[in-house]
């Protein structure tokens, strides 16, 4: 928009377009120094009255000089004078863009420093307001001098804004036209951003927020929905939940639940709609518990009810086994009849078997449930599927217990009724 010594006469050019009609002597042309097209700042005077602004430079027969901006002029406004009779136009630059002018820009002459926007700069270059380019391709790039002579720069192009390593010629962060934030290297907080939290999302969200954590084998993510208030697990190569937790603060979990190396172990699992348990191995001392779930009834396993049980695959030892049994804790007592007792006694078929290698006696769950018993089931991976002979299945990856209790009352009440019974014999005898 500068050029050196050019001067040019115009005639009579009112408030139009100015019609050069070439250069002063020992001076050039406004064509000489820019191309056409061009913007370039002017000023025009007819020793009366002047004007200054910024025009636009054409090449032709004649040259012109439009003049698109008015910065000022000799009657103290912005808009074109009405010159008449010969005019001189020069280029030069006005006050108003020149360093130092005003507030707009200044250069301290003890620091050298450069501010725009401002009379006091701090700093190399002291910024006041916004900082803009228009290009597809932006780039700030700052260079260390130094030792390390490490350079960055942090641009944008074709949306993505972009944290380069020149040096390294890797991205150390990136953030996509859609809002998404890449960290090849990883991202780190030291506690003082946002009190050490990574806050993904805002509480007007309303669609569901995702955290993912992803390599070049798995790909894992953490989602919370907006519609249920559901939190979880979600993992990408395997398409299922590995977990999650509902607004109830119920948890599901796809697989088995481990908890290695620890002294204290507390793991709940409840519920009534299927096989809700807790499994622990090892060594395990104190108060242990699992919930499991129990049926009655036929082969379609009709009456489910609740039980607690602690399942030991192998042998379960102990000083003393005690089963609760306070009446406080009981309703609808009502004593096993005699019948009953003999019903039991009559449907069930003791039996000695080898079990784990080991030789054992008592009773078969199966044949027990036929005959409307309750039993426990629990889980037991790798158990195959059986039907027997009248139809009655035992499922796959499941075995079935009995409550020793239960059997117990039931012989109790057919032994009162053998005692019962061989009391009414000697009530027939005759005395001896």
């Amino acid at each position: 928009m500068l050029g050196n010594f050019i001067v040019e006469t115009v005639n009579n050019p009112g408030v139009a377009t100015l019609n050069l009609l070439g250069a002063a002597t020992g001076r050039v042309t406004f064509s000489s120094i820019f191309s056409s097209g061009s913007q370039c700042y002017y000023y025009i005077s007819n020793g009366t009255s002047f004007e200054y602004g910024i025009g636009t430079s054409t090449t032709g027969a004649p040259n012109t000089l439009s003049r698109d901006t008015v910065f000022g002029n000799s009657s103290g406004t912005t808009t074109k004078i009405n010159f008449s009779g010969l005019c001189t136009v020069w280029n030069d630059v006005p006050a108003q863009v020149r360093i130092g002018y005003g507030t707009r820009s200044r250069i301290d002459p003890t620091s050298g420093y450069l501010g725009l926007g401002l009379t006091a700069p701090s700093s190399r270059l002291h910024v006041s307001g916004d900082a803009s380019a228009s290009a597809d391709n932006v780039r700030l790039r700052l260079t260390d001098t130094g030792a390390s002579g490490r350079s960055i720069t942090l641009g944008t192009s074709a949306g993505v804004t972009t944290l380069r390593d020149l040096t390294g010629a890797v991205d150390f962060l990136s953030i996509s036209a859609a809002g998404l934030v890449s960290a090849p290297g990883g991202l780190t907080t030291d506690g003082n951003v946002q009190a050490g939290q990574v806050i993904v999302g805002t509480a007007g969200t309303a669609s569901q927020v995702q955290l993912y954590l992803e390599n070049t084998s798995r790909s894992t993510m953490f989602y919370l929905s907006a519609s249920t208030g559901v939190v979880g697990l979600w993992d990408n190569s395997g398409s299922i939940n590995r977990w999650y937790t509902d607004t109830s603060g119920n948890l599901s979990v796809y697989g088995t639940v481990t908890t290695p190396n620890v002294s204290t172990v507390n793991l709940t699992a409840s519920g009534t709609s299927s096989f809700n348990y807790a499994t622990f191995t090892g060594a395990i001392g104190g108060s242990t518990s699992g919930w499991g779930y129990g049926y009655t009834g036929g082969g379609s396993y009709s009456g489910a009810y609740a039980v607690r049980a602690y399942f030991a695959y192998g042998l379960l030892s102990s000083q003393n086994l005690i089963v609760a049994s306070d009446r406080r804790v009981k309703t609808d007592i009502i004593e096993i009849s005699r019948d009953e007792g003999r019903r039991f006694v009559a449907m069930s078929r003791p039996v000695s078997f080898i079990k784990n290698g080991f030789p054992g006696t008592g009773f078969i769950a199966q044949e027990q449930l036929k005959a409307g018993y309750g039993v426990i089931r629990f889980p037991f991976p790798g158990m195959q599927e059986t039907i027997d002979d009248d139809g009655f299945i035992s499922p796959k990856d499941e075995q079935m217990g009995l409550c020793m209790e239960d059997r117990i009352a039931y012989l109790v009440a057919a032994l009162k009724d053998v005692y019962d019974q061989l009391d009414a014999l000697r009530a027939r005898l005759p005395p001896l």
